[in-house]
């Protein structure tokens, strides 16, 4: 394929009007003839009705958008990426460092996991043979990195913040899709990263425990002077059910960690018998008084490594 260059300026924005080649830089103009002598092999994209190389243009586009990743600008790095893809769409290394950028500017309000994968599967793709086991292992790899950080950012919003069902139901719906876009592109890189799933079943169970006895329990057992009003007690029995539906998709995401889940299942009940034993009542002088004898915290409660 051909390009032409402009001899005065080194443009390669050359278009043909009325005839004759046109520089849209300088405004050097070259006759069909002086054409044809410029041409030189490269990539090339279509300007106006002329083909003009833009090899060297995909190269400095490349470097800007590894020199922006390296400096934590992911946005600027994908708007070069985009660059890229629009003179070049099977360009392998633009794809891969899109799935990248792309995926590590996810918000919990805005998540890009899917856009992410699909990017990761578009440089395996448009991977020559030689680099394309290469490029699934690395897809692989960022992806894995990718989802536990995700998952982890909603775990740490349910801990430092008021725990709600809502921010219970973000975390298993995070893990919902991580799960499937993780087995969605694992499958077509032939490669699942050692201990993904049991790392982020941990992060999801060590969150429910740690949320429950270090703020859940300390709440109820502090309110009102040490004898907590049934007020806390309900609040104590709702927020406990969030924890424990988020043990139980701990359980569920990694179904094949049998030892991990058997600890799980032991954070669970011990759980569920603190929040039982809380709720004895009795009533004196028109008062009621939760029973003391269920304050003594839970000590079998287990976290993961």
């Amino acid at each position: 394929m051909k390009q032409l260059t402009c001899e005065m300026c080194g443009s390669t924005d050359i278009v043909k009007q009325e005839g004759i080649f046109v520089c849209q830089i300088c405004g050097t103009k070259y006759s069909v003839e002086e054409a044809k002598k410029m041409m030189v092999e490269g990539i090339v994209e279509v300007t106006g009705t002329v083909k003009v190389d833009s090899t060297e243009k995909i190269k400095n586009y490349f470097e800007m958008a590894e020199s922006a990743y390296k400096a934590d600008n992911k946005s600027e790095a994908e708007a070069y990426c985009n660059r890229i893809i629009e003179i070049d769409p099977q360009n392998y290394k633009a794809w891969f460092i899109k799935g990248k950028v792309a995926g590590w500017q996810s918000s919990i309000a805005n998540q890009r996991i899917n856009e992410s994968v699909q990017c990761f599967s578009k440089a395996i793709d448009y991977a020559p043979t030689d680099k394309k086991e290469d490029i699934k292992s690395e897809a692989a790899k960022e992806a894995s990195n990718l989802f536990i950080s995700l998952v982890l950012t909603s775990c740490e919003n349910f801990s430092k913040m008021m725990q709600t069902e809502d921010l219970a139901n973000s975390i298993i719906e995070c893990a919902t899709k991580v799960k499937e876009y993780a087995l969605q592109l694992f499958n077509k890189c032939g490669v699942t990263p050692d201990k993904y799933e049991q790392e982020i079943a941990t992060c999801i169970n060590n969150t429910a425990v740690n949320t429950f006895s270090d703020v859940i329990m300390p709440e109820y057992e502090n309110d009102n002077g040490g004898h907590p009003s049934e007020y806390a007690l309900n609040d104590l029995i709702e927020k406990a059910g969030y924890c424990s539906s988020l043990i139980k998709a701990a359980i569920d995401f990694s179904d094949n960690d049998d030892l991990g889940n058997s600890d799980r299942y032991k954070n669970l009940i011990e759980i569920n018998n603190y929040c039982i034993n809380s709720c004895s009542w009795t009533k004196e002088f028109g008062y009621e008084n939760a029973a003391q004898g269920a304050l003594g915290g839970i000590a079998l409660l287990t976290v993961g490594i």
